[in-house]
């Protein structure tokens, strides 16, 4: 088990891959939302945009879970995964560069 330190860390470096698109955005979205609470003194209110990103892509099988599913459905998600990348990725690396200050504000 990690403990927070490392989660602050890997947090860090997993927004700023997400801002550099070094990093698939749904994987780093589930990371921050999943990780999120390894960050004491952070206003819950900073992760809402990352939540809603995992929201919308539940359905997407992640890269572990890809085996799973059936090439027609794969081709259908990835299309899916890039169209709603398009509209968002403005906000989602503005929604990294609050939660990189926040973090560094601590």
């Amino acid at each position: 088990m990690q403990n927070d330190f490392d989660i602050h860390d890997k947090i860090i470096e997993v927004t700023e891959k997400l801002i550099n698109d070094e990093i698939d955005y749904v994987e780093g979205a589930r990371f921050i939302v999943d990780n999120r609470f390894g960050l004491s003194g952070i206003d819950e209110s900073i992760f809402y945009f990352f939540i809603s990103v995992v929201s919308e892509t539940e359905t997407m099988p992640d890269k572990d879970n890809r085996k799973n599913f059936s090439a027609t459905y794969l081709s259908i998600s990835d299309q899916d995964k890039e169209a709603y990348y398009q509209k968002i990725s403005d906000t989602l690396k503005n929604a990294c560069f609050v939660l990189l200050g926040k973090i560094k504000q601590q």
